[in-house]
């Protein structure tokens, strides 16, 4: 189990951030990882969207292609309103995007609504997760709920499914349940987008969290049943000698939300805000 260190003067025990997989799934935006480098982005939220936006993205496009790729996103009816509000509020990533489904089509040919469906999200992490660490309250909230409502419902198909979902692992298993639970997805990635659309909006500042910030969510993990091993397993990345069950691992992560939901408000949007920052950077 690893956990993310970020450098700060008053050491890593002090400054303890939330484990990387975890931290990635719950902020929405989106655990996925393809393996491919990605250079490391701009310094701030304004700047990188500066970038990504002045860049030209645009590709000779595969109208047949492209035609194919949209055939098979009408399919699945509860994905339209999340490329609409694509459309909406970020046409140039949707463009981008789109350009990206298509180069990926020449390939290995057309794929699922779901592939799609899950892929923008990812893309959309990368491309406005520092955006939507700046979002207002109750839409980082919303992000944080739907992860949680999808934590509930990968329990009740595969512990190790959650699990892998936990540490960003997708694939073939994954995909069957994503066509399975469509509106869960289309709330994941409409989540994701509200927040990112807020936080361009509002742009709200927020400071790092202090060691009293993560003290307030050890307790809380401890006040909701997890022992001081899985406590540290979350926030430290000190495993237990003996690891827990796929099963305790995603009652963890389940955990994890309702303890979140629970802070007072000012700990809870520095924490929610630190891990939407870092997992756009990862």
């Amino acid at each position: 189990m690893r956990a993310l260190f970020v450098s700060n003067p008053i050491g890593p025990k002090e400054f303890r951030l939330v484990l990387t997989g975890l931290a990635g799934t719950l902020c929405a935006l989106l655990v996925w990882t393809d393996g491919n480098h990605r250079a490391a982005p701009p310094s701030s939220p304004a700047q990188a969207s500066q970038t990504r936006d002045a860049q030209d993205f645009t590709l000779p496009l595969d109208g047949e292609t492209r035609l194919a790729i949209e055939r098979a996103l009408a399919q699945a009816s509860a994905y339209a309103p999340v490329f609409e509000r694509m459309r909406e509020e970020f046409p140039g990533d949707y463009e981008r995007q789109m350009n990206e489904f298509i180069r990926q089509a020449r390939r290995n040919g057309v794929q699922s609504a779901d592939f799609y469906s899950v892929e923008t999200i990812r893309s959309l992490r990368h491309r406005r997760g520092l955006v939507a660490a700046r979002a207002g309250s109750a839409k980082l909230m919303q992000v944080f709920d739907i992860q949680g409502q999808m934590l509930d419902a990968l329990a009740k198909v595969s512990p190790a499914l959650c699990v892998n979902f936990l540490y960003g692992d997708t694939g073939a298993t994954f995909y069957g349940f994503a066509a399975e639970n469509r509106q869960l997805i289309a709330g994941m990635a409409l989540a994701a987008i509200e927040a990112a659309a807020d936080g361009a909006k509002h742009s709200f500042e927020r400071a790092t969290p202090s060691a009293r910030d993560f003290d307030l969510l050890d307790k809380a993990l401890i006040a909701r049943g997890l022992s001081r091993d899985e406590v540290n397993a979350l926030l430290d990345g000190e495993m237990p000698t003996t690891p827990p069950s796929d099963a305790r691992l995603c009652e963890a992560g389940r955990l994890y939300i309702e303890a979140m939901r629970k802070l007072p408000e000012g700990p809870r949007l520095r924490i929610q805000a630190l891990a939407i920052s870092i997992m756009a950077r990862s």
